[in-house]
């Protein structure tokens, strides 16, 4: 019964662990007056963000974390692999002096596709 109680209480504590860790590690601080969109690129590759129709010029390589400081609002993002098919279209909302957390990977079920979760903090 003892090691039932240590197992219970050892995924209990895995859980909770596991919810913490998609929470935003940035200390990014949205400037006064506007919200920020946390873009988290959890591919193998790079893509290039377009935010109501402007490009990023920088682009977001494989493994980063970029911020976009917006005024509050919705807003169409467009993700488009550098030098392949893949993309994702959505509208994410921005909050005043929020995070939106935008978390990019591959999606499984098609290959030419994105999959993009996003989490107001």
């Amino acid at each position: 019964m003892k090691q039932l109680k240590s197992l219970f209480v050892l995924v209990l504590l895995a859980v909770v662990a596991a919810g913490c860790s998609w929470s935003s590690d940035s200390k990014h601080v949205p400037p006064d007056g506007m919200g920020s969109i946390i873009l988290r690129n959890n591919t193998a590759g790079s893509f290039s963000v377009t935010i109501n129709g402007v490009v990023n010029a920088a682009g977001t390589e494989a493994s980063a974390t970029i911020p976009y400081d917006l005024r509050p609002g919705t807003y169409v993002v467009t993700l488009q692999q550098s030098g392949g098919p893949r993309t994702w279209t959505g509208s994410v909302a921005v909050q005043l002096g929020r995070l939106t957390d935008m978390d990019v990977t591959t999606d499984p079920a098609n290959p030419n596709l994105y999959d993009v979760v996003t989490l107001v903090e």
